[in-house]
């Protein structure tokens, strides 16, 4: 499964999600030359905590957005 951004028509791939079958890869690819791809290994538990973690960080962030809007 692929993250991608598009910029003003340029897509660029911002993550890659691979399921080994013991837990999860994500691989953030390096937008440099000088610079090395990022990855984070999960197995399933971490991966479900880390998900509720970060939905309840994306709320707050979105009720902190609406609020200075």
């Amino acid at each position: 499964m692929k993250l991608k951004k598009n910029l003003k028509g340029f897509k660029e791939t911002v993550a890659k999600l691979k399921d080994t079958g013991n837990g999860l890869v994500i691989k953030f690819p390096s937008c440099s030359s000088v610079t090395q791809d990022n990855y984070i290994c999960l197995n399933y538990a971490e991966a479900m905590y880390a998900a509720k973690l970060l939905a309840k960080f994306a709320r707050k962030e979105n009720k902190r957005h609406i609020k200075n809007d």
